[in-house]
């Protein structure tokens, strides 16, 4: 299945991240099915850019050493004969050095091991695309490129991008499939000298228009950030999605809803996201209703910066045919499949 340079390579990546070499087609990880990333993960074990754990798990959030990302991200690009000296990256980090990209595990070796913050990722990202920019410009460089998106698809802004936050697994896979999808097709060498700030193109300040969605005046559904991770439009699960979305009431501080009626042959997940330190991941205020029955209400108090209620139906059972992600406090909803 793997040449003998592909399994070396999966070897040492095995060493790092306590991972198997398997294909998506051999294991079914089996923490992914209701995450976010379910699609971009598997995209990424299909293309042997990372891989799941021994125990069948991928943990899309657990968190991403400097090491880890750098050697996703090569691996998407380039096939790497692994060495090791001082540490089991010592490879990838040769080669990050001759395109002069800004790791600081080149000078400490123990910065290697330490998670990686979206900001640092984000400068990263901007050397592979020929461009040196560094924080905040960075940061502007991948929002307007396409490549990221912030913690508010309705406001493109630095604010929005959690530039502390340290970056997951998914994250991680996300940020190397949006490379790949907007065209970079070889990795390009890092300019010595800081890019000029003004050739950034504009963010986008305006929020695009509602399109005509239900709404029961307090939800409005949005155009979806991610265009590419639309799903075909189903007309046998929509009425529940309506219902779900019509359902919903912000009063007093908490949002309330009802469970659906969901078409026979399908289940629905239903997850509250908190974000009410304006980071994504495993929260305190994390809540899971997925065992409710239809006609059952559920109740979420807004805490700090809210976060997100997500709605999702399957069929048999695997196959994700239809569902929302509503922004909570700002009401506003992205229909997951093309409407």
């Amino acid at each position: 299945m793997f040449n003998k340079k592909m399994v070396g390579i999966l070897a040492a990546s095995a060493i790092a991240f306590n991972v198997v070499s398997v294909s998506a087609d051999t294991v079914a990880l089996k923490d992914i099915k209701n995450h976010w990333a379910n699609t971009t993960i598997q995209w990424g074990v299909t293309n042997q850019i990372v891989t799941g754990y021994p125990d069948g798990t991928f943990k899309p959030d657990k968190f991403v050493t400097e090491a880890e990302f750098l050697t996703m991200l090569i691996n998407a690009y380039e096939r790497i004969q692994p060495k090791t000296v001082k540490h089991w990256a010592d490879s990838y980090y040769d080669f990050s050095k001759t395109m002069n990209y800004p790791t600081r595990g080149m000078e400490e070796l123990s910065a290697r091991n330490w998670p990686i913050t979206r900001q640092h990722v984000a400068e990263i990202i901007a050397g592979t695309q020929g461009s040196n920019y560094a924080g905040n410009d960075a940061i502007k460089f991948v929002l307007a490129k396409g490549l990221a998106r912030g913690t508010d698809p309705n406001n493109v802004a630095v604010e929005t991008f959690n530039a502390k936050g340290n970056l997951t697994r998914a994250e991680a896979v996300q940020f190397i499939k949006a490379l790949k999808e907007k065209g970079l097709k070889e990795l390009q060498t890092r300019p010595a000298q800081p890019s000029d700030p003004a050739q950034i193109p504009p963010l986008p300040q305006t929020p695009q228009p509602p399109v005509q969605s239900p709404t029961n005046g307090n939800v409005t559904v949005v155009p979806s950030s991610n265009p590419g991770f639309l799903l075909p439009k189903d007309t046998t699960t929509e009425p529940a999605v309506q219902a779900f979305i019509d359902s919903l009431k912000l009063e007093n501080g908490n949002v309330t809803g009802k469970v659906p009626e969901i078409p026979s042959g399908h289940t629905m997940v239903l997850r509250y996201k908190d974000a009410s330190d304006g980071k994504w991941g495993e929260r305190k205020y994390d809540k899971d209703f997925t065992s409710l029955k239809p006609g059952e209400t559920f109740s979420v108090g807004i805490v700090g910066q809210g976060g997100k209620i997500l709605f999702d139906i399957y069929k048999n059972p695997n196959i994700g045919v239809n569902g929302a992600v509503v922004y909570i406090p700002s009401m506003k909803a992205e229909w997951g499949a093309k409407r």
